[in-house]
């Protein structure tokens, strides 16, 4: 029985790790599989050989889909049909009625399989190899199948579009339709959340906690009829559902560092005494040949410890938008056809040093660190009324903020994540939520948010230790986006973070003393330089007040106030061999017009 190709042309790829290897229903118990029902009579080595060759066969499905070549799949499915057919003789002769039966069981998923090729559905795909695999590898004891099984992946899909349709439900109006699929869903999960565990692994516990807990609030937005808190709740759900089945190895795992990135962005550490205006510059990298085409940077300082005095722009002509009373500042270049490369000093911040005391809060985000802490507030005060329901309402918006902020690098979690102690934080978050969802279990909500308050507090702690280890007051960067001269999006390393150590500032609590600060030059900067330190570079003048608010920076000031020769300082000390180009460019002046 042949099944010719479709010859679909496909348009992307998405890996599907768990046809690695054959799979079968009884490893959601734990353990390798051996076959059950297998006939009495030995099987020879040669059945064996071939239920391998036909699993082997099935695995290439996943592997050239996992290339994105999915041309390939379609290639690799007729070579896993053929060999069905021609392994068929040998088992059937080999091990007769059994043989015969999961074969034709086998050929039974082949359009399950078919259709989920031409869906590109990964989980479809991943359960129809899955069934097929776990049915022959059932035929002989001496092959151990390792991988997933196919009916848990089946089961947590099925949670992923039962939910789906119970929100559908919910968003039309029909809330007690969506509460009765949440009750069936919910204990389904109540029930299957061990052996998924066990198949996926014991680090996706933490997954399968978060679709339980979220598939309890999903039911609780049915009750409550609320739309918003059906689609934070859906979006968290779906995020954990998706988390189980990478854990399973049914979607492909994240990749937080592009292979190959090598550029950076990072602020340099200068030394500064209280009352003078100090210069820091913000660098780039490994910037790539073709240039620096876009860049969009957040700098972040203490606005009681330091004021910011000017922005001057060295690798070409930006935008600033300053927030002086929260200590933000955007910095902007607009995309362009021509721009640095190497290592470029982009732009150079002026500041005037007023004390050496920072606190954890002022390299937060205000916005997200306010939600945090009245979540934590409002809890206690609906605790204290016996209300868990809005308890775990005040927490659940909480988590979602902060879980929100794994893809904007700006975020109260990815700035808490860059010192890893996001995650911590994240959990404990989570886990009183999970007893606010408990009935009766009062008194522990009431120990959990003392003990979640306990870690919020060490948590500013530990990130402002980390911020001040080289210096007493820092200055963060966190990148937005940077983008190639045609547009491409460049592949970055996590930004460096930098600052002024305070010139007879007394000893950091941690016991480091305040100055002189290391100078933090990347290694063939630091030969050519001859084991040059990074000086601060004193300006002397008048300078603008600082204002409150948002303003731009305009080239022309900006050049005004920044003479020549302080760049030329600058470039000499730290970036030695591109001295004469800044110095150059900036002698030509800013633009007319």
């Amino acid at each position: 029985m042949g099944i010719v190709s479709k010859g679909h042309r496909r348009r992307a790829a998405t890996p599907a790790a768990a046809l690695a290897a054959g799979l079968a229903l009884a490893a959601m118990l734990g353990g390798p599989l051996t076959a059950r029902g297998q006939p009495t009579g030995p099987t020879g080595p040669d059945a064996g050989a071939a239920v391998a060759r036909i699993i082997a066969a099935f695995d290439a499905i996943g592997q050239r889909a996992a290339d994105g070549a999915w041309q390939q799949a379609d290639a690799a499915y007729n070579d896993a049909v053929a060999a069905l057919d021609a392994e068929r003789p040998g088992l059937v002769a080999a091990l007769g009625e059994p043989a015969s039966a999961a074969l034709a069981e086998s050929e039974q998923r082949l359009p399950d399989l078919e259709a989920a090729l031409t869906a590109e559905d990964v989980v479809r795909l991943n359960v129809a190899v899955a069934a097929i695999q776990a049915r022959l590898g059932a035929l002989v004891p001496d092959v151990t199948l390792t991988a997933v099984p196919g009916s848990v992946v089946d089961r947590v899909a099925g949670w992923r579009d039962a939910a789906a349709a119970a929100v559908a439900q919910g968003r039309a109006g029909q809330w007690i339709e969506m509460r009765n699929a949440m009750i069936e869903v919910n204990d389904d999960i109540a029930r299957q959340a061990g052996a998924v565990v066990r198949a996926a692994g014991p680090g996706a516990q933490g997954a399968m906690d978060r679709v339980r807990i979220f598939g309890q609030r999903l039911f609780i937005a049915a009750l409550d009829q609320s739309a918003a808190d059906t689609d934070a709740a859906a979006a968290l759900y779906a995020e954990a559902v998706d988390a189980v089945l990478t854990a399973l190895g049914a979607l492909p795992a994240a990749t937080p560092t592009p292979a190959g990135a090598q550029a950076r962005f990072r602020v340099f550490e200068v030394r500064g005494a209280v009352g003078e205006i100090v210069a820091v510059p913000i660098i780039g990298q490994a910037i790539p040949q073709i240039g620096l085409g876009s860049l969009d940077l957040r700098v972040r300082w203490s606005p009681t410890a330091l004021r910011l005095a000017d922005v001057a722009w060295d690798a070409a002509e930006g935008r600033v938008l300053r927030d002086d009373v929260a200590g933000v500042a955007a910095l902007v270049l607009p995309q362009a056809p021509t721009g640095p490369a190497g290592n470029p000093i982009l732009a150079t911040l002026q500041f005037e040093v007023r004390s050496a005391t920072v606190d954890a809060r002022q390299y937060l985000p205000r916005e997200e660190v306010a939600v945090l802490e009245a979540a934590a507030t409002d809890a206690r005060r609906h605790v204290r009324l016996a209300d868990l329901p809005k308890v775990a309402k005040a927490l659940s918006g909480a988590y979602a903020m902060l879980a929100a902020g794994r893809s904007r690098p700006d975020s109260l979690y990815a700035r808490l994540d860059r010192a890893g102690l996001a995650a911590p934080l994240a959990d404990r978050l989570l886990a009183v939520l999970d007893l606010a969802i408990t009935p009766a279990e009062t008194d522990r909500v009431v120990v959990g948010l003392d003990g979640l308050d306990d870690l919020w507090a060490s948590t500013r702690a530990a990130y402002l230790a980390t911020l001040t280890a080289t210096v007493d007051v820092p200055v963060s960067v966190d990148v937005v986006g940077a983008t190639d001269t045609l547009g491409a999006p460049l592949a970055l390393l996590a930004p460096v973070d930098g600052g002024v150590a305070v010139t007879g500032a007394a000893p950091a609590a941690g016991g480091r003393a305040g100055s002189p600060a290391p100078p933090t030059v990347p290694p063939e900067v630091a030969t050519a330089a001859a084991g040059a330190t990074v000086p601060a570079v004193v300006i002397t003048g008048t300078f603008p007040a600082a204002g409150g608010g948002v303003r731009g920076s305009a080239p022309a000031a900006a050049a005004s106030r920044f003479p020549t020769s302080v760049v030329v300082v600058l470039a000499a000390a730290f970036v030695a061999g591109i001295a004469a180009v800044a110095w150059a460019a900036r002698q030509a002046g800013p633009p007319e017009g």
